[in-house]
Parts: C-alpha cells; sequence; structure tokens
C-alpha cells in the first residue's frame, strides 16, 4: 500500500487466510470514541497498486483512528 499525505498513515496490517477473511470483523475507533465494526467478508480486494479501501468517513473532520 502506497502511504501518500493524502491516505495518511497505516494503523496496522495482517495478512489473512480464508478461513478468516469469511469469519472475522475488523473494530474501527476513533479517537472522539466514533466506534464501527465492519464484517471483513463486505471489504472488497484490492491489487497491490491502489492506495487501499475507504472503510468509513468520520463524522468530526479533525478526528482520527
Amino acid at each position: 500500500m502506497a502511504v501518500t499525505p493524502k491516505t495518511g498513515k497505516l494503523v496496522s496490517a495482517k495478512i489473512l487466510t480464508a478461513e478468516e477473511k469469511q469469519n472475522c470483523d475488523v473494530l474501527l475507533m476513533s479517537k472522539a470514541g466514533q466506534t464501527m465494526r465492519l464484517n471483513l467478508k463486505g471489504i472488497r480486494t484490492t491489487s497491490r497498486v491502489t492506495q487501499g479501501v475507504i472503510l468509513t468517513k468520520l463524522k468530526d473532520k479533525t478526528d482520527e483512528i
């Protein structure tokens, strides 16, 4: 993943097995307390040259994950 000022910092990354991808969730928490839980099978896979996938937009523009 290309880390640029536009994409921001990479918080965490993990390579998943096919089983994990079908049966797990990811939990996002912002500094202000906004929380979102997403099922991994709902997140699309991208190629290597992309800048990632937007998982959520925060309500407060100054908030951070």
